[in-house]
């Protein structure tokens, strides 16, 4: 299982993709304005990295959760894009597939 910032922001970015040969080239969208209307409910992005799935929903349906929930989900999309803008996306998505198709101990 992939983490859930890398399927969530995977998600959002290319549902504004385009796509080309070897490539999606990713586009800016509502979620960017979403965060930037709620940076100050962002996570960091080592907090974004440990969330679960729980953290990119709104629990409670109250206005603050709704929120804090988009900036979660904003800020997995512009690490998507970041990632991509620098060559690193691919890599980091073979990894995490390899990671989670490896067999774990059971305790």
């Amino acid at each position: 299982m992939c983490p859930p910032w890398l399927e969530e922001g995977l998600a959002s970015a290319v549902a504004l993709a385009s796509p080309e040969p070897d490539r999606f080239r990713f586009a800016r969208g509502w979620r960017d304005s979403r965060l930037m209307e709620d940076w100050a409910l962002r996570p960091h992005v080592g907090e974004l990295l440990e969330m679960s799935w729980a953290d990119f929903s709104a629990s409670t349906g109250g206005r603050t959760e709704m929120h804090r929930a988009a900036a979660v989900q904003g800020m997995a999309a512009v690490f998507i894009r970041y990632l991509d803008e620098r060559g690193k996306l691919r890599d980091v998505c073979k990894r995490s597939t390899k990671r989670a198709l490896e067999p774990r101990a059971v305790t």
